[in-house]
């Protein structure tokens, strides 16, 4: 395990061996390749899977820089939930509203007076009319 060590870079403790028939490939790391189960000569397809120290490092230092970004981005996002503004239903607010006029009647004499009282209703249970009664009153 030591050669396959020097070759590939990847220490003994962080090298695992996967192979094809009877090979004792679950034996210690430092275990050598006859120990193993391969014979001198013998023709042998392995794949070897591990990480370099380097390359475990870097991963944890990127791991790390994305725990901390994390908790960074989490950190503002209760921050602005502190501040978000909470909108109402307006016609809830419209209902509630203690902020009406008092009677609506239109002028006398006008050619058409349905149409001129149902404009005025609307107008008077309008939101915004109703946020600017709330806000002058």
């Amino acid at each position: 395990m030591q050669l396959v060590a020097a070759w590939s870079g990847v220490e003994p403790s962080r090298q695992k061996l996967i192979g094809k028939g009877r090979l004792n490939l679950h034996k210690a790391p430092l275990a050598s390749l006859k120990d193993l189960g391969l014979a001198q000569g013998a023709s042998h397809t392995l794949m070897l899977l591990g990480t370099s120290s380097a390359r475990a490092a870097t991963l944890a230092t990127v791991r790390d820089a994305a725990r901390e970004e994390a908790a960074a981005i989490e950190e503002r996002r209760s921050r602005a939930e502190k501040y978000t503004v909470r909108y109402r239903d307006r016609k809830v607010a419209q209902r509630q509203s203690k902020y009406r006029f008092q009677s609506v009647n239109p002028i006398d004499g006008l050619p058409d007076r349905d149409k001129a009282a149902a404009l005025l209703a609307r107008l008077a249970e309008d939101p915004g009319v109703v946020a600017v009664l709330e806000v002058r009153a």
